[in-house]
């Protein structure tokens, strides 16, 4: 049996005590103590709050949930008959005026889980390490608008630390912000892994700090990249990379006050990594300029009342050629592609670019030519070679080196599959741009929601035109497009204008759920995650980087309009086929021709 094994079979001995014993206060108690904080609606708290419940597809009843009186549950981990871990309950309890107090007896540090046992969107439970005679605080800050929802946190520190030897700490002190703040949240999240079959995210922990301070620690088995988040009121968000090992401490602080940039300084491979180029004094001096112009750039919009930060874009008509097959194609009959001649950017693109530009350099070269296999694997988690990158195939050329420098155990967590989904990456974008306005459609056929396999050319052999249209259920601006589509569709239909959407959601159930609350009454095929074409053949091969993706054809196959969206399609229907009139009466739907 394991030492954690031991300790967990320990500390289920002193539940038990705990449990059969109410003669006198137990030894070795454990105390969570917790408080319920209501936020402010207009407050963030870093929610990802849903605006509509995902299975009835209605905005959710505020008020329905009371989580101020909410059941807290603690439990601890233990390791079952199978070999398994588990969480097994030992105390419970209602936050009482905001206020709950649970314990437990335990004879070793145990990890323990805080969890709330609510219906609708319950918080993400949290873990801790807790010792004998220690005391656990955590809060539950929640909102009620635009419906129940909290979020758990312990206070000022989290200790996920039962091995010593594998133990990191990250730590931070934001005591000397400019800026009025408050309610300032840390936590720390590792980057995905290929575990089991699927991809896994470690979650090292949340903290509300105390006076301004927090400390997180947690144990790793080797040098890993985690995304450290810095939260408070109001609107502050800041964001970045570490890497953490075995013995690895790391300090947090805002750089410069900035409300956007942190500074860490740590130990090991994140200082032979990260520290080489954030320790240079031209990147310093970059990240001071850029600092600079982008706060005056934020003052003067806000000074003018303006929300529009974004670059001022030029676009002129692109050029395009004619495959064969598509000879017949003139002007009229395209939607025409647009290019990019010129972009305004804000003061601080500069600064920002120079600055990027020395951490990718420096992270290439770390890829390509340090001796330590793993420095130059987290080198390319980092970005280096990344698909937006000029050379993206370098990547795979060194993932493929690593493969056989690395053990068994990382290449199959951190590599194989990673390579896998960096080349199908650099593939869909090679196509994205050889797949142009004038080029024939590849041919594809996809099931439908019946099972009944459906061929492009034989949708273009029963109408005019086609659009093309690549989405998924979690797709917002896909499913923001749908009302106008669905106008198209009924005013276009009888002139042989056919939708043919391809979803790529991950299961069939997500596919089928968004096609019946959305009413979906085109062609609708399916590139799903357990079907044969999960490889994503046919939305690689579209070049579908991103969706929405919409391509529209003509009869013959040809592209006659791509990247579409529903109001150039409108204007191009309008220009075929005419306006579209509404019939005041009974009558079928008319089209007006449209004269120059």
């Amino acid at each position: 049996m394991s030492t954690k094994q031991t300790a967990a079979m320990i500390g289920l001995i002193g539940v038990f005590v705990l449990v059969a014993s109410c003669a006198s206060p137990p030894a070795n108690t454990i105390t969570i103590t917790g408080e319920y904080i209501e936020s402010t609606p207009d407050i963030d708290y870093g929610f990802a709050v849903q605006a509509f419940d995902a299975d009835a597809g209605t905005q959710y009843e505020e008020n329905t949930v009371d989580l101020a009186n909410s059941r807290v549950v603690a439990k601890y981990e233990t390791t079952n008959e199978h070999g398994d871990v588990e969480f097994v309950e030992f105390a419970s309890g209602n936050f009482v005026d905001g206020k709950v107090t649970l314990s437990g007896s335990f004879d070793v540090p145990t990890m323990v889980e805080i969890s709330v046992d609510v219906e609708g969107f319950p918080p993400r439970p949290i873990r801790s390490v807790v010792a004998p005679n220690d005391v656990l605080e955590f809060v539950m800050v929640a909102r009620t608008v635009p419906m129940p929802i909290g979020r758990l946190m312990t206070l000022g520190r989290s200790s996920q630390v039962l091995d010593s030897d594998r133990k990191f700490l990250i730590s931070g002190d934001f005591s000397d912000m400019e800026q009025e703040l408050t309610s300032f949240t840390a936590s720390a999240v590792a980057m995905g892994q290929f575990q089991r079959d699927q991809f896994t995210f470690s979650d090292f922990g949340t903290v509300l700090m105390q006076d301004g301070r927090f400390e997180l620690e947690a144990e790793i088995s080797e040098p890993t990249v985690v995304r450290v988040m810095i939260q408070a009121d109001p609107a502050y968000y800041a964001m970045a990379n570490a890497i953490v090992e075995p013995g690895a401490e790391i300090s947090v602080r805002p750089y410069g006050g900035s409300a956007n940039l942190l500074h860490l300084e740590g130990t090991g491979t994140h200082a032979e990594v990260i520290g080489k180029h954030e320790s240079s004094p031209e990147y310093r001096e970059l990240t001071d300029t850029f600092i600079e112009e982008f706060v005056e750039y934020q003052t003067q919009l806000m000074e003018s009342g303006s929300t529009e930060a974004r670059p001022n874009v030029e676009r002129k008509p692109a050029e395009y050629l004619l495959a064969e097959g598509c000879e017949h194609l003139v002007p009229e009959e395209v939607i025409q592609p647009l290019t990019v001649v010129g972009m305004e950017y804000p003061p601080y693109w500069e600064s920002y670019t120079a600055r990027n530009e020395i951490q990718i350099s420096s992270l290439e070269n770390t890829a390509l030519n340090d001796q330590d296999p793993m420095k130059r694997l987290i080198a390319l988690e980092l970005g280096a070679y990344g698909p937006s990158s000029d050379e993206p195939r370098k990547a795979v050329a060194i993932y493929d080196e690593l493969a056989s420098e690395l053990s068994e155990d990382v290449v199959a967590r951190r590599v194989a599959t990673q390579r896998t989904s960096l080349l199908a990456s650099i593939e869909t974008a090679e196509n994205n741009q050889l797949l142009q306005v004038g080029q024939m459609a590849p041919e594809f056929t996809l099931p439908d929601l019946d099972g009944t396999d459906v061929s492009l050319s034989g949708v273009l052999e029963k109408n005019e035109v086609v659009f093309v249209d690549f989405w998924a259920s979690w797709c917002g601006p896909c499913i923001a497009a749908f009302p106008e589509l669905k106008e198209l569709y009924a005013d276009y239909r009888a002139n042989g204008f056919e939708i043919l959407a391809v979803s790529i959601d991950s299961t069939m159930e997500d596919w089928q759920q968004a096609t019946d609350v959305h009413e979906i009454p085109w062609l609708n095929l399916g590139q799903i995650g357990d079907d044969s074409d999960a490889d994503g053949t046919v939305s690689k091969t579209y070049g579908a980087q991103t969706i929405p993706k919409g391509y529209v054809l003509d009869k013959k196959g040809c592209i006659i309009g791509k990247d579409v969206f529903p109001d150039r399609l409108e204007e191009f229907l309008v220009a075929q086929y005419g306006v579209h009139e509404e019939s005041s009466s009974d009558e079928p739907n008319t089209l007006k021709a449209v004269t120059e």
